[in-house]
């Protein structure tokens, strides 16, 4: 099942959002640099590392209150957070819902707000929904036939894909459990991708037998830190940290290194890379 939060019983921290929106359902990296921001996700990750993700209505604006919001945002987990240099932070966020802002409150001076869950019903017959739904596939297919290295098959499956919020298309781990379904996915594509490659595909595949081979004679540990000077695709390093969470109890107690000369392959790296924090 769909993650559930009792909203009613909740307040949550705040993070004003510039220029970006976190929808239900997705996984971004968030760069984080004000104040009252990382006090906001330090405070959400003492407790149920729920978080309220709302854009401002002027993304320059550095000094916010709550007229500089919009009401409606997104709940959100947050999954990872890292302490830079510099002193920002970068966190990994997970939307759940859609919510609007009803009230706000202020204790040991902090502001917390309480929110509403969103129930929307959609018409998916609508004219302006098949519409929007008709451009999204075209410009895909458009970007598709520009890149020429994602195989153009992968249009007609979106194609048939009537409603992505769908259950059946739910890959939380709280319903999936421990299946690797997009590292899966991930690997079978670019395996498909790099037969009809010839040559040169092994500038960016390794075959999985390989990998998995590799990752057992490495045996990584907890804690371990694991670099791979030549990475192309990244499937060695993501199947040494699948040995890690499978060895240890799910732990992410570990760090992935990677190099890649060729910038094509060090983006399809980075493409599985970030989907693997969510794992």
């Amino acid at each position: 099942p769909i993650e559930e939060i009792d909203l009613a019983t909740q307040q949550l921290p705040y993070l004003p959002l510039r220029d970006i929106v976190v929808f239900p359902h997705t996984v971004l990296p968030l760069f984080v640099g004000r104040k009252e921001s990382i006090e906001a996700i330090t405070q959400a990750l003492g407790t149920h590392k729920h978080i309220f993700l709302v854009a401002q209505k002027e993304a320059t604006k550095d000094s916010i209150d709550f007229s500089d919001l919009y009401e409606v945002g997104t709940v959100a987990t947050i999954l990872q957070m890292i302490k830079l240099p510099d002193g920002t932070v970068k966190v990994l966020v997970e939307g759940i819902t859609t919510a609007k802002i009803t009230s706000s409150i202020e204790t040991e001076g902090k502001v917390l707000v309480q929110v509403e869950k969103l129930i929307k019903q959609i018409d998916n017959n609508a004219i302006e929904l098949i519409a929007s739904k008709r451009l999204v596939l075209d410009g895909f297919a458009t970007f598709v036939k520009l890149s020429k290295r994602i195989p153009e098959e992968i249009i007609t499956t979106l194609e048939n894909i009537e409603d992505i919020a769908k259950d059946i298309l739910n890959l939380r781990p709280s319903r999936v459990g421990t299946l690797d379904i997009i590292g899966n996915a991930y690997e079978y594509l670019i395996k498909h991708f790099a037969a009809g490659s010839g040559r040169t595909a092994r500038e960016f595949y390794t075959p999985p037998e390989v990998s998995d081979l590799l990752a057992t004679l490495l045996d990584p540990q907890e804690g371990d830190e694991i670099c791979d000077p030549a990475c192309g695709s990244g499937s060695l390093l993501m199947k040494c940290g699948r040995r890690v969470r499978e060895n240890f109890n799910g732990s992410k107690k570990y760090a992935l290194f990677g190099q890649e000369s060729i910038g094509s392959t060090w983006s399809l790296a980075n493409d599985e890379y970030v989907p693997a924090w969510r794992r």
